[in-house]
């Protein structure tokens, strides 16, 4: 899990890559500054197996509000944020247990002309209206 702790005009990133998060290789522990930001948030991440469910069920509340068309037919219950072949890493701005902010980061396999190819993709991008335009999903983009 990506641990990041925000504290007043100051991020601290400490980044722990393991085996499922290819694509945060060779990333280390950074500083960001940020002056206007004052409360105190986690940016974490998490595999599907490594969700928790308060953050899981909060996620596909907002996604199923945000975008009815993937709840429909046989989704209309569905109860996972995106297919197990698209390996998505969940990436968030959260307050205690509270979810503000989320990045969903897909990867697919792809063969064209025989060659096998790995690709990234965003999903289900959000930040909760009470919290907009605040600069949350910035900042886990460039964590």
């Amino acid at each position: 899990m990506v641990q990041h702790c925000i504290r007043i005009a100051e991020i601290r990133v400490r980044f722990s890559v393991g085996p499922l998060c290819p694509i945060l290789a060779g990333l280390s522990t950074s500083t960001y500054s940020f002056t206007h930001f004052c409360a105190m948030f986690a940016i974490n991440n998490y595999t599907d197996k490594t969700l928790p469910e308060y953050l899981k069920w909060q996620i596909l509340s907002f996604l199923r509000t945000e975008w009815p068309e993937g709840f429909e037919g046989n989704n209309k219950f569905r109860d996972w944020i995106d297919v197990p072949e698209k390996n998505i890493v969940h990436f968030m701005v959260v307050r205690g247990k509270l979810l503000i902010s989320y990045i969903g980061l897909i990867r697919i396999t792809l063969t064209f002309q025989g060659d096998v190819y790995s690709v990234y993709g965003l999903s289900g991008v959000f930040t909760y209206p009470s919290f907009r335009g605040q600069g949350h999903a910035r900042r886990v983009l460039s964590g």
